[in-house]
């Protein structure tokens, strides 16, 4: 091959290049944009719990613990396996 069309080929990789990094860039703002437009809110910043939390923590509780499987128990099981 010829210099002049090693040097043609190195500027359209380098034209390529430069694309990628734009396409990328990009893509990064569309993912950005996506998460403030389907922004769903997080937890209270107050602790406060949701309503469905507060009946599910409810709910538990009524469950004597004799109920309850020990987390040293479950290790066991788990381990026996």
């Amino acid at each position: 091959m010829e210099k002049s069309d090693m040097k043609a080929i190195r500027k359209d990789i380098d034209a390529l290049k430069k694309s990628v990094e734009k396409i990328l860039v990009n893509m990064n703002k569309l993912e950005i944009l996506k998460a403030l437009l389907c922004h769903r809110p997080g937890p209270d910043p107050e602790g406060e719990l949701t309503d469905w939390a507060k009946k599910e923590l409810e709910e538990a509780r009524r469950i004597p613990d004799t109920e309850n499987v020990s987390l040293e128990e479950l290790k066991n099981t788990i381990l026996r396996r």
